[in-house]
């Protein structure tokens, strides 16, 4: 069968409706040149493709534009879906299996169709498929869907390390910056009067303790339930978590260490604790000859830190403990614990590692804990099993696991093939875990008709997983209805372009940037994450078509006073600002401008190359 001639582009978006929507746009432009496109996509997005654009009429409009599905292995029904908290797991699941679907389809052929002469793959995924690319000698073209003006600043940051410009000083008069510090000692020093915290429970046990009181800064999870007993029911500090600037900042930095003072410092003092002190714990002589448990936190500091120290007290019963870590947290333990000094202690404690499936470079913190997490979840059982199921010389075999209670499953689908007892340890507060527990009973007394969120709880060794649709409170709705129309999805370059449309509440991604700069709709930006930061500064400083809320403490006379800014006090203003970007834009993709000629130049570059693979 002879092969068919011509260039073929296979395109791979990462799996994110942002990223999907530029990178079709794209192979759309590079169909309408006659060029062979593959649009390979994960099935979980091809659905909602389906569902919700018109992949048929694209087919019929574009005949060179063919689309393939790979599995991001998740099973159909257990799909985390989107939003912050599942990004993570969706790029980490498909960087770690879709290698072997993208080779099938690259060296695939179809009739009529031919072979892959170039790929544009989604540069978020970086080295995903570089080594297939020079294997297959195809070449590859990183495409990133964010704007210009964020890629930038990105792209400089190794040189403003190099000039020093970066990281940013001025502290060194009034503060002292460290990577990591010994916090109990910190906190139990006389010359500290606050503490400025997450309000994670290992920092509010350890400050309420050594009696500092607390200034709460919640960031996820139990934290927001902890710093609210801290400033609403125990009295011993300040609660900033829903507003924050650098006023509010200092005048809660005075209110705790000056015009306050004398208040935090009795309530904490006498807060019941005596002050830091060790578990007074009787140290057993003999060692126990039977016992021995296995225990796996979560790889984050403050399970760990936790569920090490009861490894501690468990050791001084004497009974044999292994503390089972990944690899890369047990290297933190060395780096900047002291792990010789715990084993000569402890002499029934020890040390053993697991991968977390992660590669050495990945931070492993901040917004990326949840691929963490993932590929734990991933790859752990079979090197869990096999250490649960050897026997170190002079140890009997493991017969108790605890495992930390934020991996649910996994430890205990584990604990059942090994055929031992588990407990289920959670590092969180009681007044948090007490909330969460009673989370289904308030369901189904309709104290909470809060919908669109997971929720997930771990009870007598079974996971309970609760999931309300993803429609809008009904109150809402009501409330709404004569003011404004609520739906799960809408065509939004239509609606940017409806001539009734006066204003644009966005979180200022590149897509619903571009769609309203060249709609001519003036922004309101509300950024949540990545580069939208670096849009919304722009489209409000730069080009002045909007007002950016990211700094500001955001309720609702805030959101009242922007709209009737953007809408009403400065509409001429923005309007004007708004209609001049639109020209702009226009001009550039007509003949002659800088995006039509670059989409050119692109287009020349793709056939050439694919000339030198056929």
């Amino acid at each position: 069968m002879a092969e068919a001639a011509g260039a073929h582009v296979l395109i791979f978006p990462c799996p994110l409706q942002g990223h999907v929507g530029s990178m079709l746009k794209l192979a759309e432009l590079l169909a309408l040149e006659d060029l062979h496109v593959t649009f390979l996509n994960t099935e979980c997005i091809h659905n909602r493709l389906t569902r919700f654009g018109d992949i048929q009429a694209l087919s019929a409009c574009y005949p060179t534009l063919h689309f393939e599905t790979i599995s991001d292995c998740y099973n159909e029904g257990h799909h985390p879906g989107s939003g912050d908290s599942t990004m993570g797991d969706i790029m980490i699941s498909t960087s770690l299996h879709a290698k072997p679907f993208f080779r099938e389809i690259l060296v695939s052929q179809h009739p009529g169709i031919p072979k892959v002469s170039c790929i544009i793959q989604d540069g978020i995924f970086g080295s995903l498929s570089n080594d297939l690319a020079a294997e297959l000698r195809i070449p590859l073209i990183h495409f990133r869907t964010s704007s210009a003006c964020c890629f930038w600043p990105y792209f400089w940051i190794p040189k403003l390390f190099e000039c020093k410009e970066l990281p940013i000083r001025g502290t060194k008069e009034r503060g002292f910056i460290v990577g990591w510090a010994p916090q109990e000692e910190v906190l139990a020093h006389r010359a500290v009067g606050g503490f400025l915290t997450h309000s994670g429970w290992n920092s509010t046990l350890e400050s309420l303790v050594a009696g500092v009181p607390m200034i709460c800064w919640p960031y996820f999870a139990d934290q927001q339930v902890n710093s609210r007993f801290v400033s609403e029911v125990w009295k011993l500090g300040l609660d900033m978590k829903d507003m924050c600037d650098r006023h509010v900042m200092e005048n809660m930095v005075n209110d705790l260490m000056v015009h306050r003072r004398e208040e935090f410092l009795r309530l904490s003092s006498n807060n019941g604790y005596v002050g830091p002190q060790e578990l007074k714990m009787k140290a057993e002589e003999t060692t126990d000859a039977h016992t021995h448990v296995a225990i796996f936190p979560c790889p984050v500091q403050g399970h760990v830190n936790s569920m090490l120290k009861l490894a501690q007290l468990l050791a001084l019963r004497r009974f044999h403990v292994t503390f089972l870590n990944t690899d890369h947290i047990h290297h933190q333990l060395h780096r900047f614990g002291d792990i010789e000094a715990l084993l000569q202690t402890y002499p029934t404690l020890q040390f053993k590692t697991i991968p977390d499936g992660l590669p050495h470079h990945h931070p492993r913190s901040g917004d990326t804990v949840l691929d963490l997490f993932q590929s734990i979840n991933l790859h752990a059982k079979p090197h869990m099993r096999d250490i649960l199921l050897s026997q170190s010389l002079g140890k009997p075999r493991v017969t108790c696991f605890i495992g930390d209670g934020v991996f649910g499953g996994l430890i205990t689908d584990v604990a059942n093939e090994v055929g031992i007892p588990i407990i289920h340890f959670r590092t969180i507060s009681a007044s948090c875990f007490w909330t969460y527990f009673c989370a289904p009973n308030l369901f189904e007394s309709n104290q909470l008709p809060i919908r669109g969120f997971k929720l997930k709880l771990y009870h007598k060794n079974s996971e309970i997983a609760m999931e309300n649709d993803d429609r809008a409170p009904a109150e809402l709705e009501e409330g709404t209805k004569e003011r404004g129309f609520i739906v799960g999805w809408a065509p939004q370059e239509e609606v940017l372009a409806h001539r009734a449309v006066g204003g644009f509440l966005t979180h200022s991604g590149w897509n619903s940037t571009l769609e309203s700069l060249a709609a001519g709709v003036p922004m309101i930006c509300w950024p949540s994450f990545g580069d939208q930061y670096v849009n919304s500064r722009i489209v409000s400083e730069v080009w002045k078509v909007g007002l950016d809320m990211k700094d500001l403490a955001c309720d609702r006379n805030l959101v009242e006073k922007t709209v009737n800014d953007l809408m009403g006090h400065r509409r001429e203003e923005f309007l004007n600002s708004a209609q001049a970007v639109a020209v702009l834009a226009d001009h550039s993709v007509s003949p002659a401008g800088s995006s039509y000629s670059n989409l050119e130049g692109l287009i020349q570059y793709i056939k050439s190359v694919s000339e030198e693979v056929i």
